[in-house]
């Protein structure tokens, strides 16, 4: 049962006694959104859904508010307060907090993260925002929300896809393991081709894998292709020069290919014989 509070001028003028007391009853005239609120967009049945539980059971977990001059500001429930409001409540529990503008910007990015009803790029986009603002590693972020590492990583890989894939997800067409399997598609006009068939469920994640290693396997076969082609001919060439270098110089010549530099091996078999070799060199 939520303690019931009277709002005496003395008492709602006193935020430490009223974090000291716990919950209580403000008139909901008396509060207001933020305008940073991250949250842009509220369902309007979901709203109408929590309205009648409202009218019937009334809010069972207050929204959490801080004093700002006469009037209290939502730090965390605003979907809540949006339903009182449509219920007509003329009151409403809150928890009043005294917190910082930074901290009750994470505490609301956080809750909006924590949504049930977001979807896959609203989600990746406020893990992006935490660990922009915050300077959150992916680890942190997984820490504070009591998800993987794993879970946080492939979120964010979604926020790299093309706009029409990542509409597909905002409008849950596809999902997030579709729209990642996209992700190792490198041409655009087959990533699309994909979409357009994951969204008419005639294509599974599998296909696309296979489609995906296939082309990578074909790939991969023709760059060995040239590159066998490429040593062939190089092979020829170095062979052709090392042989006019052997009949010029009259004895052994090796063309040696190092990783940093090039050189030649001539051989001869005395001080005499390397004399004549420099001549021909000079002449």
């Amino acid at each position: 049962m939520i303690p019931e509070y009277s709002l005496e001028d003395k008492e709602v003028n006193e935020p430490s006694k009223l974090a000291e007391e716990g919950i209580l009853k403000l008139p909901i005239d008396r509060i207001e959104a933020r305008e940073d609120q991250p949250r842009k967009k509220f369902d309007e049945d979901s709203l109408n859904e929590l309205k009648e539980s409202i009218i019937e059971y009334g809010i069972i977990q207050p929204i959490v508010v801080r004093k700002i001059g006469d009037n209290y500001q939502i730090i965390a429930g605003e979907r809540r307060f949006r339903a009182a409001k449509l219920a007509e409540l003329e009151e409403i529990p809150v928890r009043v907090m005294e917190m910082d503008d930074q901290s009750i910007k994470e505490v609301a990015l956080i809750e909006n993260i924590q949504r049930e009803d977001l979807d896959p790029i609203e989600e990746a986009l406020g893990y992006a925002q935490l660990m922009e603002d915050y300077s959150y590693t992916q680890k942190e972020v997984s820490e504070r929300l009591g998800k993987s590492r794993s879970y946080i990583a492939n979120a964010i890989r979604l926020l790299g896809l093309d706009p029409e894939i990542k509409d597909a997800l905002r409008d849950k067409l596809i999902t997030p393991s579709q729209g990642r399997t996209l992700l190792s598609v490198k041409n655009k006009e087959e990533r699309l081709k994909y979409l357009e068939q994951f969204k008419a469920k005639t294509l599974n994640i599998r296909d696309v894998e296979d489609a995906v290693r296939n082309s990578n396997d074909t790939a991969k076969t023709k760059k060995s292709s040239k590159k066998s082609k490429k040593n062939e001919t190089e092979s020829i060439y170095k062979k052709d020069m090392e042989n006019r270098l052997i009949s010029h110089l009259g004895t052994k010549v090796n063309i040696v290919e190092g990783k940093k530099r090039n050189y030649l091996e001539i051989d001869f078999i005395s001080y005499e014989d390397l004399e004549r070799i420099i001549d021909i060199i000079e002449r």
